[in-house]
């Protein structure tokens, strides 16, 4: 029992190490239009387009700050360049806020250790805002390809967040960046998981 205590108390507390650093909340887009709640969390959205814009949708009643940050992924869209025109909404009508050029900045490479893959990250955004609607439309030139759109900067991980963490990481580690999925073994979340099966293995052998 106390060999089980211990592997509990590691796991709760190296997941939320590792949760902290990841920093994004992982979403794969699913939706033709999403609506994003609590947009001062920290997530990152997986999508790709296909022939037209992606709209994200945000109701806020209070003032917050709207933070945006393009990223693309290296493994499977390198060369991969979004812009994002963020609008707000009144009474049903739009007026444009802001539009993030991606092609006015020069997009940098950078490797996430936690989730184990490397990004080309684009512009950044931020900006406080009154209580309101809001749309977040990413484009780029041909609207084709694969991208990631970081909203918030508020990192929040509560259980049901850590435990989506694997579901969906293995799933874009095929799907959006098309690498082994297996890799996901080698980050800290999937060495956590190996860690806790090899215990809990351990302990049913011993009690026999």
């Amino acid at each position: 029992m106390a060999s089980m205590k211990r592997i509990i108390s590691f796991t709760i507390s190296f997941l939320l190490i590792a949760s902290s650093a990841l920093a994004h909340q992982p979403v794969i887009v699913e939706q033709e239009v999403i609506e994003i709640e609590k947009p001062e969390i920290s997530r990152a959205f997986y999508d790709e387009l296909t022939g037209s814009p992606r709209s994200y949708l945000i109701d806020s009643e209070k003032e917050f700050d709207l933070y945006v940050n393009l990223l693309v992924p290296k493994n499977s869209n390198p060369e991969g360049r979004y812009s994002a025109r963020i609008y707000a909404i009144t009474n049903g009508q739009r007026s444009l806020l802001t539009n993030i050029d991606g092609s006015s900045v020069e997009w940098e490479e950078f490797y996430e250790p936690f989730g184990g893959d490397t990004y080309v990250k684009g512009p950044e955004w931020k900006q406080r805002v009154p209580a309101g609607r809001y749309e977040i439309q990413v484009y780029s030139e041909d609207n084709l390809g694969k991208y990631v759109l970081a909203v918030g900067e508020k990192e929040f991980f509560g259980p049901k967040e850590i435990l989506s963490v694997y579901t969906e990481v293995p799933r874009l580690k095929s799907e959006f960046f098309e690498t082994n999925p297996l890799s996901f073994l080698w980050t800290p979340f999937g060495i956590v998981a190996v860690i806790v099966v090899a215990g809990i293995i351990y302990l049913i052998f011993r009690a026999r």
